[in-house]
């Protein structure tokens, strides 16, 4: 009777670094289940780049004496081994198959496919830890890079609500009774000869600042004030701040890394100057903070 076959499978959507001290551990791994069946460890190695360039190999050294340039990086990189199961009855070998991908979705596949179910188990667990490892935890990737455009859409309603909270800072002076109000009132006033003329010029200008008092909140609001000294103040470490996230998301943060070739000098050079920028958007919100105390001691525009 033959034995059962166990498949093991597990599909990621995530993003990873994949370096060679990562991809060494994975190796190791297997290599180490395959020299207990006393069999030569032979796994094939197969690369995909940004060109559509194909590369078949053999050996891990090969792969990590690839360029793996900035023009033409590696986008694909698919594992297989095939070897005899420890389960000696069986003429089914054990395969394992490890495929990473630049893919938004369904990036990282782990497979263990083999007769023996004791030992395609514990070599499963031990690749999917390392798997585990490589998986790049950063929030910004995790959540926000899934979904770029509702990020953006954010930042602008953001911006406008921020410039419209500005184009309020001088809305109440506005509820007052308007200059063109003011004068008539007054000229009411002077004109006025008897105790119910005056009267009358009284309610007159109760009614209008009654009126004024419901206008709805975008027609108090000043616009002219969205240019003004105070404007500038809160507008400046804001679009400071959304530019440079916008920047760091589109320029900073790339889904997907192998880390070996050009870009291990490029990935390590990306983590430096996140955290050179990630001091700019700290100063940022400092100067946005104290430009906010700084407006609110300017007189308003009257």
């Amino acid at each position: 009777m033959d034995a059962e076959l166990t498949v093991l499978e597990k599909t990621y959507s995530a993003p990873f670094v994949l370096d060679r001290s990562k991809l060494s551990r994975m190796l190791t791994i297997v290599e180490q289940e395959v020299r207990e069946t006393s069999t030569q460890f032979q796994p094939q190695f197969e690369v995909l780049f940004k060109n559509n360039k194909r590369v078949v190999l053999r050996s891990f050294q090969d792969v990590l004496s690839l360029d793996n340039s900035m023009k033409n990086p590696i986008r694909e990189l698919d594992i297989e081994s095939v070897f005899p199961s420890h389960t000696e009855s069986s003429p089914i070998p054990t395969r394992v198959h490890l495929y990473f991908d630049s893919g938004r979705y369904d990036n990282i596949t782990i497979a263990v496919t083999s007769p023996d179910t004791r030992h395609a188990t514990e070599l499963f667990a031990e690749l999917e830890e390392q798997i585990d490892r490589t998986i790049d935890t950063n929030w910004i990737l995790r959540y926000i890079k899934t979904t770029p455009a509702l990020l953006l859409a954010g930042f602008a309603v953001v911006f406008c609500l921020l410039i419209i909270a500005v184009a309020l800072v001088d809305a109440e002076p506005r509820i007052q009774l308007s200059a063109a109000d003011s004068a008539e009132l007054q000229r009411l006033l002077s004109l006025a000869r008897t105790d119910s003329e005056k009267i009358d010029a009284l309610v007159q200008a109760k009614l209008r600042e009654l009126k004024a008092f419901q206008m709805s909140p975008l027609d108090r609001i000043n616009w002219p004030a969205m240019l003004s000294l105070r404007g500038a103040f809160i507008a400046l470490p804001v679009i400071v701040l959304i530019a440079t996230l916008a920047y760091l998301i589109a320029a900073r943060y790339p889904w997907v890394v192998f880390a070996w070739g050009d870009w291990e000098q490029h990935y390590n050079s990306l983590l430096s100057r996140r955290k050179m920028l990630g001091g700019v958007i700290v100063a940022a919100l400092f100067i946005g903070i104290m430009a906010n105390l700084f407006v609110a001691s300017i007189p308003p525009l009257r």
